[in-house]
């Protein structure tokens, strides 16, 4: 994390919510390393505790205008419209149609070269939300 070799938004979450989590412990231990004590060891991640279902997009193919046909990893399917994220540096460039077409899926998400990319759970969300209206 530190040495910043972690480009999924949902990897960096996980990281934040387990370090938020373990905040004592990781203290602790600090304060064991400045005064050359041994380190303790902290609870590792359980996805299944904290998320029992991690939504993946599996398959993600181009529509019309600026809206991508997903599939996640359970199956859901929808055709999302990603025409209200693009405000803000980040997303400006998806503006240009061709730019916008250059997606691709990392991380479990849909992301584009310059690094914008939606968090799979809104994504998942707005499936989920088609699927019931």
């Amino acid at each position: 994390m530190l040495a910043g070799t972690r480009s999924s938004r949902t990897a960096r979450r996980l990281i934040k919510g387990w370090a938020a989590a373990h905040r004592p412990e990781l203290q602790a231990n600090w304060n064991r390393l400045e005064q050359g004590e041994a380190l303790e060891r902290i609870a590792q991640l359980e996805l299944g505790r904290c998320m029992p279902f991690l939504p993946t997009v599996i398959r993600a193919e181009s529509r019309e205008e600026y809206r991508i046909h997903l599939v996640f990893n359970d199956g859901a399917e929808s055709t999302v419209d990603f025409s209200a994220w693009l405000e803000g540096p980040v997303f400006e460039p998806l503006k240009d149609r061709e730019y916008f077409q250059r997606f691709l899926i990392e991380g479990g998400t849909v992301t584009w070269p310059n690094g914008a990319d939606v968090a799979p759970e809104t994504l998942y969300e707005r499936v989920k939300a088609s699927a019931a209206a």
